[in-house]
């Protein structure tokens, strides 16, 4: 099927609280948590968007359905630096025995059943619109066929506001 024969449909929930605990600084907790179907090109989704359970013989797939969210908690230690620590997650519900139809259209017999990252930034502000950035993620995926994947990244930044 193309992919224009099928739907894609999301339920997510997001915020935001902002909180100062005395002599420690301020603080915001962040989250979301989401879930649908055929996600793909819309949430996460993993580029997982169709399941094909007898490909070749039926080419109507079915919409994935998936659920993940993150949560993140910032630390503004003072007006230069501050911090964050969170977490993310993707569970896309894949029946085994199927092949996965990927954003471009194509098939692939091995698909993602589980995606994660945890990370840790740091942000140090040198002027009023201009400010530095130094991230540590740990992503992994687990495969349904090939396993686990695992990657350590090391990421920097550099915002400039206009």
């Amino acid at each position: 099927g193309e992919s224009d024969d099928y739907n894609s449909q999301m339920l997510m929930l997001a915020g935001s609280i902002p909180f100062t605990i005395e002599k420690i600084g301020e603080f915001t907790l962040s989250g979301q948590a989401y879930v649908g179907e055929n996600l793909g090109r819309v949430q996460a989704g993993c580029g997982q968007s169709v399941s094909f359970y007898n490909f070749g013989v039926n080419q109507k797939g079915e919409e994935i359905l998936t659920s993940g969210g993150f949560v993140d908690l910032a630390y503004k230690l003072n007006d230069t630096w501050s911090f964050a620590i969170g977490y993310g997650f993707d569970n896309p519900q894949v029946k085994d025995g199927t092949v996965v139809s990927d954003n471009d259209g194509g098939v692939n017999g091995d698909f993602i059943d589980f995606n994660d990252r945890l990370y840790l930034d740091a942000f140090y502000k040198i002027s009023s619109n201009f400010k530095l950035g130094v991230e540590y993620a740990r992503l992994s995926t687990k495969y349904a066929q090939t396993g686990d994947a695992i990657a350590n990244r090391f990421q920097f930044s550099a915002f400039y506001d206009f």
